[in-house]
């Protein structure tokens, strides 16, 4: 059964980096990855549908137009369910250097490391 990832980033180098780090899992259909260039594409995007089942949403913070905090809160507006994630910087409670976590700024947004660099290890 597959179920679907949507990223939203105004860096479109972004989606060659998703596909090829999850390669795998898309051949074995574990996962569908859908791409937004912007906030209103990927709100555009929800409101038709993605399936299979969205199970996660991955945003860029600093985008043109929307942001990506103001996006989240925006998708948490349209279903209640919904639970954001954000990329921030800061220190790594485990001590380690290259990962970084830090509390949200602001309401509304979960807590998530920080760079697209550290994707092959959170996996």
């Amino acid at each position: 059964m597959s179920v679907s990832i949507l990223t939203i980033d105004d860096e479109t180098d972004i989606i060659d980096l998703f596909r090829q780090h999850f390669r795998r899992e898309v051949r074995q259909g574990v996962y569908v990855l859908h791409f937004a260039c912007s906030a209103d594409e990927a709100l555009a995007k929800l409101a038709d549908g993605i399936r299979p089942q969205l199970i996660v949403i991955l945003s860029d913070i600093n985008m043109p137009g929307m942001d990506g905090l103001t996006l989240l809160r925006q998708i948490k507006n349209d279903d209640a369910a919904a639970r954001e994630i954000d990329p921030r910087s800061g220190s790594d409670p485990r001590g380690d250097p290259q990962l970084k976590l830090q509390k949200p700024r602001q309401p509304g947004a979960g807590i998530f490391g920080s760079d697209h660099s550290q994707i092959r290890r959170r996996r």
